[in-house]
């Protein structure tokens, strides 16, 4: 399902570096995060409800950084975005 692969480079990092001061959240995390900032991606899934949590509490200091992605586990994506009822 991926559409383009996203290579490591120094603007990802400068991306994850502004996420890690902004947020306080782990390196490997705003990685992530940063990669699917810069491929331009709408959603970033992830099953880390902790770093769903922290982002969120600093929603405002990462607006600007993190644009509209939306960070979603998989039962709340197909939840709210694909509108399908999830038996956990």
């Amino acid at each position: 399902m991926c559409n383009e692969v996203i290579q490591p480079n120094d603007n990802i990092r400068l991306i994850a570096q502004d996420i890690v001061m902004k947020s306080n959240t782990k390196d490997k995390d705003a990685l992530h995060l940063a990669s699917a900032v810069y491929g331009g991606c709408k959603y970033f899934i992830t099953c880390d409800d902790k770093f769903i949590k922290t982002v969120e509490k600093n929603e405002d200091n990462l607006k600007e950084t993190i644009k509209n992605i939306k960070l979603y586990n998989p039962i709340d994506f197909l939840r709210k975005e694909m509108d399908i009822d999830v038996i956990e």
